[in-house]
């Protein structure tokens, strides 16, 4: 299916190009083969995955659950920086301009694990115990990942994880504070990434679509997008099947006392 949706998209491509800080760029209007299949197959895990969010919101215990992933999202959260450090890194060497991206993307991600440790805070959780909390092991695979792709020679495949958590923002994010039973205030780095994240998206389409040029490269940002929204509707679903009372206890173990 992805495959015919891409042709027919390439065949409405126009030949107008614009330039921006990452090179010379298709027009943001534009949508090449590769984007389009880029876009279809995440369409289809990402249909999984609010497929499994939804079974989560819908759970009994969607409070508990809701803030076991707030948890997990810290914890992988904490890992933008120095994933996009080692990204940039290693691209720099043959392609200087996805580098500076990277470096530049990096300034405007830091910071944004401390902000869920804040929300976090706010609905009495102790930052040192959360910090130092062992992450769920679909959390672990799913930052693990990606060091192994750098370590194999494939980190413009990150590109790909990047595409995966940016490229969809959180919405509507009241209607969710309601549905979990959560003050809205405690949701502010949801909030915060529903507005950032829409801006950075649009770049980053068209940063990967002007930079991944070999079928290689991007069949490996392709897998590495699906296998991201995969990796994370395992470990929604984890939480969704969890035992309450197994749950309970780990979220008081990380409460704050006194």
């Amino acid at each position: 299916m992805c495959r015919s949706v891409a042709g027919r998209t390439a065949a409405r491509v126009r030949r107008g190009h614009s330039r921006t800080g990452a090179g010379r760029m298709k027009d943001a209007a534009e949508t090449s083969d590769f984007i389009a299949r880029l876009d279809c197959v995440t369409r289809e895990a990402r249909a999984e995955f609010d497929r499994i969010w939804s079974m989560l919101l819908d759970d009994a215990d969607a409070k508990a659950r809701f803030q076991g992933f707030m948890v997990e999202t810290y914890h992988y959260v904490r890992f933008t920086c120095p994933l996009l450090e080692r990204f940039e890194r290693e691209i720099r060497p043959d392609n200087p301009s996805l580098a500076d991206y990277a470096a530049g993307h990096r300034k405007e991600e830091a910071g944004h694990d401390v902000w869920m440790l804040d929300d976090l805070e706010r609905l009495g959780f102790d930052r040192a115990r959360v910090s130092a909390s062992r992450p769920l092991r679909e959390t672990q695979a799913l930052v693990g990942a990606q060091y192994y792709l750098m370590e194999s020679g494939r980190a413009l495949d990150h590109l790909g994880y990047i595409y995966a958590l940016e490229c969809d923002p959180p919405r509507e994010i009241e209607t969710l504070a309601r549905r979990v039973d959560l003050p809205v205030e405690a949701l502010s780095t949801y909030a915060a990434h529903g507005e950032l994240d829409a801006g950075h998206g649009a770049e980053l389409r068209a940063v990967i679509d002007d930079q991944v040029r070999r079928a290689r490269d991007q069949a490996g940002v392709i897998a590495n997008a699906r296998e991201t929204l995969e990796f994370m509707s395992e470990l929604v679903l984890a939480l969704t099947v969890e035992p309450a009372g197994e749950l309970s206890g780990r979220l008081s173990a990380l409460a704050r006392t006194g």
